[in-house]
């Protein structure tokens, strides 16, 4: 009975193991798929910045057209003021003249503001395009890795189903059963006991049912979770 509560041990401790890595393998996906969002991401990064530097080069473009009709103005007002014979139509003409600076000064600051927008933009499109390059230089190498884990996780599980299968061979099918049962609703199944106490629920065990445990010649459970009840000294020779 003590070899196959050390058996029974043994086979929790590969299934705690197939869970890990199982959740290990599970994972993969969603690393693919982030790396895939993060190029994408990356991707659309550099298109928000083309879009914004072509909107900015066309703005100063429209601005460039905006001076030059504004500068002609100037220069046809200048022209008519030896034309101007009134008091009350110089003023007047003067006033145009005065209004046309301003404008033409209001195009000129926003014509720098213009070109320390397009600098920014141009520093975002180089940089949206480095991350981008970056990822995709990367992303085959990375996704191999992911495919590289992805088959040593596998080869790790299917070894410990392998092992598992020959303990279990070796295992009285019917504490396999009480074994499998139990661990649907309790992990762990096994709850190696030391103390007065089960280990897991935490809760005291009747005296005899521990000096049971300890000669470890059956099986029991504790009769609160009903875990099964294994011997540290079990744990300790195995």
């Amino acid at each position: 009975m003590l070899q196959s509560l050390r058996l029974l041990i043994d086979i929790q401790s590969i299934d705690a193991d197939l869970s890990r890595i199982g959740d290990d393998f599970g994972r993969l996906p969603e690393e693919r798929e982030a790396l895939g969002q993060q190029v994408a991401a990356a991707r659309q990064d550099v298109a928000a910045a083309e879009a914004l530097l072509r909107a900015e080069e066309q703005e100063e473009r429209q601005l460039e057209a905006q001076m030059r009709d504004q500068e002609a103005l100037i220069v046809h007002l200048n022209g008519q003021t030896g034309q101007i014979t009134s008091t009350h139509a110089y003023e007047a003409l003067q006033h145009e003249i005065e209004h046309a600076g301003q404008e033409s000064s209001r195009f000129e600051t926003k014509a720098l503001e213009l070109m320390e927008a397009i600098d920014e933009a141009k520093t975002r499109l180089e940089q949206a395009q480095n991350t981008s390059s970056e990822l995709e230089e990367t992303l085959p190498a990375r996704l191999a890795e992911i495919d590289e884990r992805a088959q040593h996780l596998q080869a790790q599980m299917a070894d410990l189903r392998e092992r598992r299968q020959k303990e279990c061979e070796q295992l009285e099918p019917g504490l396999l059963e009480r074994y499998e049962r139990i661990a649907q609703r309790h992990r762990p199944a096994v709850a190696v006991l030391s103390g007065k106490a089960c280990p897991e629920c935490r809760l005291a065990l009747p005296p005899q049912l521990v000096l049971d445990v300890r000669r470890a010649d059956a099986v029991h459970c504790c009769g609160h979770c009903q875990r099964l009840l294994v011997p540290a000294s079990a744990l300790a020779e195995s």
